[in-house]
């Protein structure tokens, strides 16, 4: 472990070996965006592919085969393009925050990988504090109650809070609909109940060695206040594998 904090894609990257008994596993990353996870597993010598639906991000596919190449690929009506049994490991990274309904990706998920394929899925819940996206504690726990959100999102936006900052009435406004549109939150336990109906397997809680990694300076906290500290900052970090 290293004396200093690193980033998400550094924790993936070093755990993606520890995933698998192959000696060279086949990984896909689902939902890449721009893919720097694949262009840094390439550069490590990682067999790793990367696809999206890069239909909503039209902008992002050129930035993502600059990155990747023709290892990235695009997801089309909800199937991935890859045979049955294929990978060894599946990662998405902040991915199912985007996903209204999960069960069909995961679905395709567990059908592209091997049996007793691991699958480590990082994102955030309907019970994370945080909301990474705009940089505001709790605004998405108000999703049913549209004016108490724009009251809440004004006064935090007027107290200095929130990322890409922008004027004022443009960012509430945009920031409002994205919670109602590309950003959704799901129950944890609703989560759980999906993933292990999708793997045959209930996922096991990697949030420990994702924060021990992230801020090994806080290595001396006991187990369950790392873990609490991820739920509520960060999100769910699930480890699944197919049966």
């Amino acid at each position: 472990m290293t004396e200093t904090s690193i980033s998400a894609y550094q924790f993936l990257i070093e755990t993606i070996p520890k995933l698998s008994d192959a000696e060279h596993p086949v990984v896909l990353d689902f939902g890449c965006g721009k893919a720097p996870l694949v262009s840094m597993g390439l550069a490590q010598g990682l067999d790793i592919w990367g696809a999206d639906n890069f239909s909503y991000r039209d902008e992002w596919k050129p930035k993502a085969e600059a990155a990747g190449g023709n290892r990235v690929l695009d997801i089309q009506d909800g199937v991935l393009p890859f045979p049955d049994c294929h990978f060894d490991v599946v990662i998405a990274n902040m991915v199912f925050e985007h996903v209204h309904d999960p069960v069909p990706a995961l679905q395709e998920i567990a059908r592209v990988l091997k049996p007793r394929g691991r699958f480590l899925a990082l994102f955030p819940v309907q019970e994370t504090w945080f909301e990474g996206h705009l940089g505001l504690y709790f605004p998405h726990w108000f999703s049913g109650y549209p004016r108490i959100q724009r009251t809440y999102m004004t006064l935090l936006y007027r107290l200095g809070f929130g990322f890409r900052r922008s004027s004022f009435g443009d960012w509430v406004t945009t920031r409002q609909r994205d919670l109602g549109t590309s950003i959704v939150y799901h129950r944890e336990a609703d989560v759980r109940a999906w993933w292990e109906t999708a793997f045959g397997n209930a996922p096991k809680d990697l949030s420990q060695a994702y924060m021990r990694a992230r801020l090994p300076r806080l290595t001396f906290l006991p187990d369950w206040l790392l873990s609490a500290v991820c739920r509520r900052r960060v999100g769910l970090v699930l480890l699944t594998e197919r049966a």
